[in-house]
Parts: structure tokens; C-alpha cells; sequence
């Protein structure tokens, strides 16, 4: 119990503090990267996209890293993994407003990344049209032909009103 004791204390609210600020970065930092995304999407950037994806990957690694950081600190603290229990109250109240930031920044996260998904698929769907043009594939009947005009006539056409 003592050993417990001791490892608690050894934890700072700065160093909490550190360590939340760290992880809430990383995820503004992915909706930074989100949204370039969408305008290099957009602007049909390639180069750029790829780039962007290797940025996104390695802010993933990096918020990965800081999460996993910031449960060992927790676990040191004696609070259980969601937050609730265990531990010095300030390190709840910490815990609260860090969830309530990053439910708002998650919120965002799925938006950007709903659109760039939405983009992408549109990409997608016209290329295969042009594609699917250009090779004569999935030629489908054409409702209107030539052969169904008519040519001028002298009186109106008469519709038959009666079933």
C-alpha cells in the first residue's frame, strides 16, 4: 500500500496537465490534417494527399502513444480506467473537462472525415463514369431515339383520355 502511495505522489498536476494537453494537441492536430485533406481533395491535389496521408498516419502513431500514456499515468494515480474512481479528486475533475474537449473535437473529427470520405467516394463514382465511357461498358438502352420524333405536322397531337 505504501509502494502505491509513493508512485501517487510521485505524479504532479502539471504533469497530468502535460500529459492531457499532449493528447488533446494530437487530436487538433488530426483535424488540422482533416481539413487540409479536404482541400487538397478539392483542389485535386495528389501530391499533396499523399503527404497528408503520411502526416495523418503518423499523428495516429503519435495520439495512440499519448493516450497510452496518459492511462499508465492514471493507473500510477490509482484512478480506474474510465475516471471515476480512484484517486485525488483534481484528477477527476481533470479527466471530465479533458472528455468534454474531446467529445466536441471528436464530434469534428467525424464530420471532416464523413466529407473527405463523401468527396473521395464522389471522386470515385465520376471516374468510373468516365472510365466506364471511354471502354463502351455498361451501355445502357437510350430512352429517347431519332425514330420517335415527329415530323412537322398539321394538326395537334390528341391524347386519348378514356382507360
Amino acid at each position: 500500500m505504501k509502494e502505491s502511495l509513493h508512485l501517487a505522489t510521485e505524479v504532479t498536476i502539471d504533469e497530468v496537465q502535460t500529459i492531457i494537453l499532449q493528447e488533446t494537441l494530437r487530436y487538433e492536430e488530426l483535424l488540422d490534417c482533416l481539413e487540409k485533406e479536404r482541400e487538397a481533395l478539392v483542389a485535386q491535389q495528389t501530391d499533396d494527399l499523399f503527404s497528408l496521408v503520411m502526416a495523418k498516419s503518423k499523428i495516429l502513431q503519435q495520439l495512440l502513444e499519448a493516450r497510452q500514456e496518459r492511462k499508465d499515468t492514471l493507473i500510477r494515480l490509482g484512478v480506474n480506467e474510465n475516471g471515476n474512481s480512484g484517486g485525488p479528486p483534481w484528477v477527476r475533475d481533470l479527466l471530465s473537462q479533458h472528455r468534454k474537449r474531446l467529445a466536441g473535437l471528436n464530434v469534428r473529427i467525424i464530420g471532416k472525415n464523413a466529407q473527405n470520405r463523401e468527396l473521395v467516394v464522389d471522386s470515385l463514382e465520376v471516374i468510373q463514369q468516365f472510365v466506364d465511357i471511354l471502354t463502351g461498358a455498361n451501355q445502357r438502352p437510350q430512352t429517347y431515339q431519332r425514330q420517335g420524333l415527329l415530323k412537322n405536322t398539321k394538326t395537334p397531337a390528341r391524347f386519348n383520355y378514356k382507360a
